[in-house]
């Protein structure tokens, strides 16, 4: 009974590997999870001294601070479903993708420089829709990407890589957050995570147009009469 955990646990290991194979295996895919993987690197560290910026340097209340999140929560739902019925090839996914990450990254940083909570609310709002918009985003593209004799193993690779993003995150965050003021984690955070959309975005950005012109072309080829 000992070894069976074992050798499902080597066997869980093994999948998430092939999935990983897959995902990077994708000329689009790859930029677009490693973007991601950045990003939720770099702006999850944020979660940390949520409640030290609002309840303490911004002085609001516990029910205040319950608000904020509320709104970021109600703006992560609309985003979400509004985004779900957009139509989407994979440059316009890959679009919303980089679109969402940027909206949050850019929320975030300018919560770092507000003296009180009082517009936090409409940033946590707006920054929740990015969120929204970025997860339907993210997801319809792997969907739309994976082979489905892969797609449960490759998008149980991508979830543990987005985990452990946000993990290591957590990690040097709780060390950031003895070195620098929460002002300045949402500051650095929020602005970094709007570089990695910047910089690395554009990468994915020219495989998803190629992908599209691709099917476009498909499309417009006219089909074969076998003779």
């Amino acid at each position: 009974h000992d070894r069976v955990p074992e050798k499902s646990m080597t066997k869980q290991k093994g999948a998430v590997l092939e999935g990983i194979k897959v995902i990077f295996g994708d000329r689009l895919l790859r930029p677009a999870v490693i973007q991601t993987m950045l990003f939720i690197f770099v702006i999850n560290m944020i979660g940390i001294v949520e409640v030290v910026l609002i309840t303490h340097d911004m002085g609001a209340s516990a029910q205040t601070y319950g608000f904020v999140m509320a709104s970021f929560g109600v703006g992560n739902l609309l985003g979400a479903l509004v985004t779900g019925r957009l139509p989407g090839d994979d440059l316009r996914l890959v679009r919303r993708l980089l679109l969402g990450c940027f909206i949050i990254g850019l929320g975030e940083a300018i919560i770092g420089w507000l003296p009180t909570v009082t517009y936090v609310f409409l940033l946590m709002f707006g920054a929740g829709i990015g969120n929204g918009m970025a997860n339907v985003s993210a997801s319809s593209l792997l969907m739309s990407r994976i082979p489905e004799d892969v797609r449960g193993r490759a998008l149980a690779a991508s979830n543990a890589s987005f985990n452990s993003a946000s993990v290591l995150s957590m990690a040097v965050g709780a060390v950031v957050v003895s070195l620098i003021s929460a002002r300045a984690i949402f500051q650095i955070s929020g602005l970094s995570a709007c570089l990695v959309a910047l910089i690395l975005g554009p990468v994915a950005m020219a495989q998803a147009k190629k992908s599209t012109q691709g099917e476009v072309r498909n499309l417009s080829q006219p089909p074969a009469t076998g003779e």
